[in-house]
């Protein structure tokens, strides 16, 4: 064996040509392969940071029409489910928030969660310093009163690692805070796109609530749960458990929404669930292009063992056995593709520095990407695969050798064993119709993002800055505060030059922020199927004008709307297509379930019709939507939105200075402009569509050096019998289409079997697909013209070579 690899050395160093290209071919084979491999197991494979993660299971409510998807829950519901339960050792329940953070030179935003007492134990973290929250912190009035716990960045970065930490307080939202603990460094539990630098406790909701209101609200959802299940509880026992809770919960409560059920998901699966898919068609992309990359290599490998005929038959006359010949073939295949994978580590390594930085906001935990030893063993794994791969060919055909073929015939010599040409053929044909394959999945993608970039949402965002404000302080819990602030803040806005408007939403439109409420409808009879539910929007003066939403009946919100008169909604055009056909909305009496200040469900009369805005989903249809006046149902939770030819740059000193004014203890944060919320929407997508469309363009380049590979061998063990043709009378464009005819054969096959395979790849490709089939007959008409076009352009040059062949020196060649 060592005298195998002896003799594999030289013939490398022998042929330095063959040898960089082989190594660098599979170097960025392999190195795009561990990249993505390397995000796929981070983001989807990687267990969750915590003890026993696969106890850790997320709850919360389904609906018929999406059972698979968890909904969150109240803090009602949640209480009913944590005393009821068996199968877990915790529950606990959190949502993701944010604070204003005062006590400094200037107000600061810090991102946040509130939890309930069992978070902690329930991931089984324990803090660097202090303590973690008790059942009593919990409780409005707790003996240790409002509680935080900060993350390990946060103490660095806003108190300097101070040592005396647990001493001290700090001022959210305009309350003290006693600082209990602090986590170690990378705990970020839950996973957001801001890192949870405060965790507070649930007692800061219920003095901010108190009983009687939302704390108790069975219809205001906001709470996600999460459990640690018993090691002897299965998943499937602790779902028939919640089940059996639910339907107790539901007959309890007559008037809890009767459709709503309990489910439950692996932890892991919550967060991974709506990428994998994605991933792993990424990942079965660049499998493929090295797959291509190996069968090229595979073709080099059988045109050398052509070559080599001569050396091998002497070996076998010498004694050699065909094991033995095969095992020297196998074992420089090896060699190849360790120094491919070598090479391959460091374009890997490359390849990961470059993810985690360009892709780290479309994916969990890349922050914890990197070369690992998981990384390592799957490059070692698939460089023995490819090394075996393009070993396997030339060693089956040294194995069909004999003695005789120590002094072939010069026909033979110049044309190969026919078995050879065949192989060599099939792995062209399988290389085509893999980058086929690939070339119209790409396709799909790339023409899906184009419509998505260019879809309607049912607004202007052009010209539209916005940004967010929480007011939290005390005063505001008087309705009437609220409604003077936005009053006052939202003219001063207007003041400033630049702005044509400036309004207020409680949650933007195509912003993954689209809360939805039962709808109850006056006077129409109970149907079967799901109850009316709607996304519900607070919004301020003029903000259908500000976003260019057109009024197609009735009137918008003014003035007249005001805390002490007639309540009243706006609808879209999806809320009466939907709940109302054939009626007339104007008029008619609704009562929606959400209500942010107390339990009563209050009557809303509508007043007007606006056309559709996508959700955040945009690649569904819209939604049923109603938009309640901020004068009527205000908010501390705020979005400002700012049309004008003022830029954001221009406009965010004028209102921090307006804002320091009317309150200095609350910040601005969140400063966007619309269109680049927009563009943000569909930043993964994107993501997708071009790697996907590189592989695919490296895999059409890969199948047409190999093309032309096979077509310039063909011409050259030819070139005699090609001379004899011309001789004889052949003509040159006779010739051409001969070699032109071979290559568009196999080209043809190639194509049939691509196709084939992306018809069978449909079902696939369809949920990440917008607006668009997954058999879209202009990329399957245009895909294979493309490969036919590369494949023409990679014949051409054999083909031209042949037809200026001089008959007479070919035949003297042929001798």
């Amino acid at each position: 064996m060592f005298a195998d690899l002896r003799f594999a050395v030289r013939q490398l160093l022998k042929n330095p040509g063959f040898t960089l290209v082989a190594v660098l071919t599979l170097a960025l084979g392999i190195g795009a392969n561990t990249a993505i491999f390397s995000v796929f197991y981070t983001v989807v494979l990687h267990p969750l940071p915590f003890p026993e993660p696969r106890q850790l299971v997320a709850l919360g409510q389904t609906y018929p029409e999406s059972r698979a998807e968890l909904s969150s829950t109240s803090y009602r519901n949640f209480i009913d489910w944590e005393n009821q339960e068996q199968s877990f050792a915790s529950l606990a329940a959190y949502y993701v928030g944010s604070f204003n953070l005062t006590g400094g030179p200037e107000p600061k935003r810090l991102s946040g969660a509130v939890v309930t007492a069992g978070f902690f134990p329930t991931l089984q973290s324990q803090p660097l310093l202090g303590r973690t929250f008790q059942r009593d912190d919990d409780q409005a009035g707790g003996g240790a009163g409002l509680t935080a716990i900060l993350s390990y960045a946060a103490w660095q970065q806003h108190f300097g690692g101070e040592p005396q930490i647990l001493q001290r307080t700090l001022t959210l939202d305009g309350r003290a805070y006693a600082i209990i603990g602090v986590m170690p460094r990378g705990f970020a539990y839950p996973q957001t796109s801001q890192p949870v630098e405060v965790w507070t406790s649930v007692a800061r909701d219920a003095e901010t609530h108190g009983p009687g209101t939302i704390m108790e609200a069975r219809g205001y959802c906001t709470w996600n749960v999460l459990g640690r299940l018993r090691p002897a509880v299965t998943l499937a026992q602790a779902r028939a458990e919640m089940d059996t809770i639910g339907n107790r919960i539901a007959q309890a409560n007559p008037g809890h929404d009767q459709r709503v059920g309990v489910g439950l998901q692996s932890l892991a699966e919550t967060h991974t669930g709506p990428i994998r898919s994605a991933l792993t068609l990424l990942l079965g992309a660049v499998a493929t292009v090295l797959l291509i990359a190996g069968t090229n290599l595979a073709n080099l490998l059988l045109a050398r063992g052509a070559a080599r005929q001569r050396e091998l038959a002497t070996r076998l006359a010498l004694g050699a056995t065909p094991g033995r010949l095969r095992r020297q073939l196998v074992g420089e295949s090896l060699l190849l593709a360790a120094l491919g994978g070598v090479a391959g580590l460091f374009v890997g390594w490359a390849g990961v520095l470059l993810l985690a930085r360009q892709a780290a906001g479309y994916f969990p935990r890349l922050t914890d990407l990197r070369l690992d030893g998981v990384a390592l063993l799957f490059t070692l794994t698939i460089s023995t695969l490819v090394g075996l791969f393009v070993g396997v060919f030339p060693a089956l055909q040294a194995g069909r050798m004999d003695r005789t073929g120590l002094l072939p015939s010069a026909s033979v010599r110049s044309q190969g064993s026919p078995q050879r040409r065949r192989t060599r053929q099939a792995l062209v044909i399988g290389q085509i119709a893999l980058s086929l394959l690939l070339l119209t999945t790409a396709g799909l993608l790339l023409k899906s993002l184009h419509r998505l970039s260019r879809f309607d949402p049912g607004l202007d965002p052009h010209r539209v800055s916005t940004f967010r404000l929480e007011l939290s302080d005390r005063r505001y819990f008087q309705p009437e505060n609220l409604v003077n602030f936005a009053r006052e803040f939202l003219e001063s806005l207007r003041a400033i030059g630049g702005v044509d408007s400036a309004t207020l939403v409680s949650s933007l439109p195509l912003t993954d922020d689209d809360p939805t409420t039962g709808v109850k409808i006056e006077n129409r009879a109970a149907e079967p199927g799901p109850s009316p539910s709607a996304v519900v929007r607070l919004v301020g003066d003029d903000f259908f004008k500000t976003l260019s939403i057109p009024l197609l009946r009735g009137r918008t919100a003014d003035r007249r709307d005001t805390l002490d008169s007639a309540n009243v909604v706006l609808v879209n055009e999806e809320f009466v297509r939907r709940y109302l056909p054939g009626e007339e909305a104007l008029g008619r009496r609704l009562t929606p379930s959400y209500e942010t200040r107390t339990l009563t469900d209050t009557a809303r009369t509508i007043i007007g019709v606006v056309r559709d805005v996508k959700s955040s989903a945009f690649h569904r249809r819209p939604q049923p939507e109603i938009y309640l006046p901020f004068t009527q149902m205000p908010s501390g939770w705020m979005t400002v939105v700012v049309r004008g030819e003022a830029s954001a740059a221009t406009i965010m000193p004028a209102a921090r200075q307006i804002l320091r004014r009317l309150d200095p203890n609350t910040p601005i944060f969140a400063v966007r402009s619309y269109e680049d919320y927009l563009q943000s929407s569909i930043a993964r997508p994107r993501w997708y569509a071009f790697m996907l469309g590189a592989f695919a363009l490296t895999a059409l380049i890969l199948a047409a050096i190999g093309l032309y590979g096979v077509l310039s061998q063909l011409v050259a063990q030819r070139t005699g019998e090609i001379g004899v043709r011309l001789a004889l009378g052949a003509q040159r464009v006779d010739v051409l289409k001969l070699v032109l005819g071979n290559g568009l054969k196999l080209t043809g096959i190639g194509v049939v079997i691509g196709l084939l395979g992306a018809l069978a790849a449909a079902p696939i490709l369809r949920s990440q697909l917008y607006g668009l089939s997954a058999t879209d007959p202009l990329i399957l008409a245009c895909a294979p013209l493309l490969v036919g076009a590369v494949a023409l352009v990679s014949c051409w040059w054999p083909a031209q070579t042949a037809s200026r062949v001089n008959p007479m020196a070919a035949m003297r060649g042929g001798e």
